[in-house]
């Protein structure tokens, strides 16, 4: 690339002084053009030039550096100004100082001008970083203020002792006049106490969140000044530091006296998305994702200081008995009773998160003493073992633990995970009720694993893969809007593979390239060949996996898929989990817009199961948002559910993007999502995924499905 140029304007009278400055600023290695005059006029002539620098002598014939100085300050302009003269005096120096100029160098002192020179430029470009990061905050600081404004409920963010720092509108109503609500707490806001509410015979959702260490939800019941009775429901959630420390409390205030709880769970729910989609709605612990997070800082500090981290996977013996004998609400029961159980006995520097199902991880930092590690871990399994009675049943749980260390089994939280794992199937296979230390001889599965990455290798070379179609309808009008391409695999021996047993394999390798671009190919020609038949061209979705979407030229291998096969882009649909969208923002940025500027549609598969950010909504070219099936399974009776997924139809309609809901596999769903406007989806309900053959069938029909007619 060509070398910069620097271009520089020289007020001076010294034809010979200003060739030196040239000479000195050359010598240093800087790439000069200079523009030199002596006159008003001359100077302000150039300053409509693209000016990066200006040197001036103090004393000119008919002008001077204070006015040169004055009249660029005048027009605003950023440009580091530089006095270079002779002996002026002190005062005169700290004055054109303390006027603007950048810095002052006597000609004596010449050879410096160089450094002096870059040293304003950095300065100049230290300055302009900050003020955009600023400008960045500013933004940012608008967008959450504009969006809690929105929504009709009091909100507040509190700190640990209950001072506010901020106030949505419909809490600033409570503010007296002449009053600053950053003066009060949120008890004499709300109840005009003096101390907090559990001296007045409340429970107190902010002291209650802290002791628990989790967000908890409290009902508050008095007479307001009508002496009308009043139910308040307050939830405090715990806002965190990437440390895991409490740095204050997100506070919503809820009046549930009158009938409207339905309308302000939604509300509450879109405000809290991004917070309550780092955790699990049924235990309020962190979710996998999130835990992730939390456990590469663990692991980084255990580097940096030389400690050593446990990592526990917990699996629960034998619990799928209780959900087919008693059902998944006693199932839940049971999983919200262990997680209390066990959060109720970690240390206060240790984490714990449910992994799925009735999987739980743990973190154990620091564990330097194996001895205490081995107490935490028969602790564990001890206060699980402890009876419960849950609707009349009594339990008696136990469960399994696999121990990994870092750095001594493992250095990647990938890795570490595996490894735990391996020690809980061990622990198992010893007998239940137990805990085994990871030990390398473990290989069982991992051979398991190596068997399946040699088999999908030839299962790729041998063309044992198949692509089966999953319609996509429009829930309003029961069109047929698109297909999924969903990847197959007939094994000579196995038979069908599922998917969830070989896709993660091969992300894990490098056989994810060649089965990524397997499936695009494979789908993009489908579309080809349904077309030269005479079928209306339909769009296709095809998922991409994190590898693919950073390892290779995504948007130069679709573009030569699409010329190769004559097809329009506006026929591709690329599915892309939000984790991988928050591994690289700057790279994905740059791969979706030149997608989109292709005209291909980008589309969020399993949305709200992630990292989930309002910030990447707005930032990335999205246009569609899938609503991850464990959200509809129990959309029709679970209200956490259903108001999460009306918070993602809320977001999405007032972002402009559309929304699909997936795993719709029954009428009351169908019917559900159509009433709050959702406007497509797929599913069990409407078609199973099929071979082309038998998708063809009903494109050549046009057939709908019955729920849909």
């Amino acid at each position: 690339m060509p070398e910069t140029i620097l271009n520089i304007l020289i007020l001076e009278d010294s034809a010979t002084d200003a060739e030196l400055m040239l000479h000195t600023l050359r010598k240093e290695g800087l790439n000069v053009s200079a523009h030199v005059t002596m006159t008003r006029q001359g100077y302000v002539a150039a300053l409509n030039d693209e000016i990066d620098l200006i040197l001036s002598d103090y004393n000119l014939p008919q002008y001077d550096a204070l006015q040169a100085l004055e009249h660029l300050n005048a027009l605003g302009y950023d440009i580091p100004f530089i006095l270079v003269s002779g002996t002026i005096g002190d005062q005169r120096a700290v004055e054109i100082i303390r006027r603007g100029a950048t810095d002052y160098l006597l000609k004596s002192r010449m050879p410096k001008l160089g450094q002096v020179v870059k040293r304003a430029l950095q300065e100049r470009h230290i300055l302009h970083e900050k003020q955009q990061v600023e400008e960045q905050l500013h933004l940012e600081r608008d967008l959450l203020h504009n969006v809690i404004d929105g929504l009709e409920m009091q909100v507040m963010i509190t700190d640990r002792d209950f001072n506010i720092q901020v106030l949505n509108w419909q809490a600033q109503k409570l503010v007296p006049v002449g009053q600053s609500a950053t003066e009060m707490t949120c008890y004499q806001l709300t109840r005009g106490f003096d101390s907090p509410c559990s001296e007045h015979g409340m429970e107190c959702p902010i002291e209650t969140a802290l002791a628990k260490n989790r967000a908890t939800k409290v009902q508050q019941n008095y007479q307001d000044e009508n002496g009308e009775n009043v139910s308040v429901e307050k939830t405090a959630t715990l806002l965190r530091n990437r440390q895991d420390d409490v740095t204050g409390i997100f506070l919503t205030c809820r009046d549930i006296s009158e009938n409207m709880r339905q309308k302000e769970d939604i509300a509450y729910k879109e405000m809290q998305l991004e917070q309550i989609l780092h955790y699990d709605t049924l235990t309020g612990l962190p979710q996998r994702d999130f835990f992730f997070d939390l456990l590469h800082s663990h692991m980084v500090g255990c580097q940096k200081n030389n400690r050593t981290l446990a990592l526990l996977y917990l699996d629960l013996d034998r619990f799928k008995n209780i959900n087919d004998t008693l059902g998944h609400t006693v199932g839940d029961q049971v999983l919200q009773e262990v997680a209390q159980r066990l959060q109720n006995n970690i240390r206060i520097t240790d984490n714990l998160s449910r992994m799925s199902g009735d999987e739980f991880l743990i973190t154990l930092d620091p564990a330097d003493n194996l001895s205490e590690v081995t107490q935490l871990a028969q602790k564990f399994l001890s206060v699980i073992s402890v009876p419960m009675k849950i609707e009349h049943h009594r339990f008696h749980l136990t469960a399994s633990i696999g121990i990994s260390l870092f750095p001594g089994d493992a250095t990647s939280p990938e890795k570490l995970l595996s490894c735990a794992d391996s020690a809980m199937y061990r622990a198992k296979e010893s007998g239940r009720d137990a805990f085994r230390f990871y030990k390398p001889h473990m290989n069982e599965k991992a051979q398991g694993l190596l068997w399946l990455e040699t088999e999908l290798r030839l299962a790729i070379e041998q063309e044992q893969l198949e692509l089966h179609y999953q319609p996509q309808y429009d829930l309003n009008t029961g069109q047929l809007v698109g297909m999924e391409a969903l990847v197959r695999w007939n094994h000579p021996e196995k038979g069908m593979i599922p998917p969830g047993e070989f896709i993660p394999q091969a992300e894990e390798t490098s056989l994810i390239i060649p089965l990524g671009e397997w499936v695009l190919n494979t789908a993009c020609r489908q579309i080809a060949a349904w077309h030269a038949m005479g079928i209306s061209p339909i769009r296709m979705a095809v998922n991409i996996s994190a590898v693919q979407f950073y390892r290779i030229d995504l948007a130069q291998m679709v573009a030569k898929l699409l010329d190769h096969y004559g097809l329009p882009a506006t026929l591709l649909e690329l599915e892309i989990t939000e984790s991988v969208l928050m591994d690289d923002v700057e790279a994905a940025a740059e791969t979706m817009n030149k997608l989109t500027a292709m005209g291909i549609q980008l589309s969020i598969d399993d949305f709200g199961t992630g990292y989930s950010s309002l910030s990447y909504l707005k930032r990335f070219p999205i246009s569609t948002l899938k609503i991850d099936r464990s959200f509809i399974n129990d959309v029709t009776i679970n209200e956490q559910d259903a108001a999460i997924a009306l918070s993602i139809i809320s977001l999405a309609g007032h972002m402009g993007i559309e929304v699909l809901a997936e795993g719709v596999e029954t009428v009351e769903q169908l019917s559900f999502l159509q009433r709050h406007a959702c406007q497509y989806g797929q599913g069990y309900l409407f078609n199973r995924p099929l071979p082309a053959k038998d998708i063809e069938r009903q494109l050549k029909t046009a057939h709908l499905p019955e729920c849909l007619q």
